[in-house]
């Protein structure tokens, strides 16, 4: 097995079509999150993959590993732009 199949087994097997309609209805609404309020780029990038982490996760998949780098990178890049809404 080579490892364009060893990928398309990881992504794309096993899926039940509520997994899809899940994950196409959070990425949809994610998406026009963005739109109707845009953030920075890594935002979005961060949000989408949060969404695919917690689908990956609860599936098993090994490529949580992968989508957790772009989640948890706009967390360590601004320690400093904490918001205090105690004042």
């Amino acid at each position: 097995m080579n490892w364009t199949e060893r990928l398309k087994e990881e992504f794309l097997s096993g899926w039940k079509p509520f997994e899809v309609a899940w994950v196409v209805i959070f990425l949809a609404a994610q998406i026009i999150a963005y739109v109707l309020m845009p953030d920075s780029p890594l935002g979005m990038i961060s949000g989408i993959a949060g969404i695919l982490c917690v689908v990956f996760v609860s599936k098993g998949k090994i490529v949580t590993i992968s989508l957790d780098l772009f989640l948890l990178t706009p967390i360590f890049m601004s320690p400093g732009e904490t918001i205090s809404w105690v004042k």
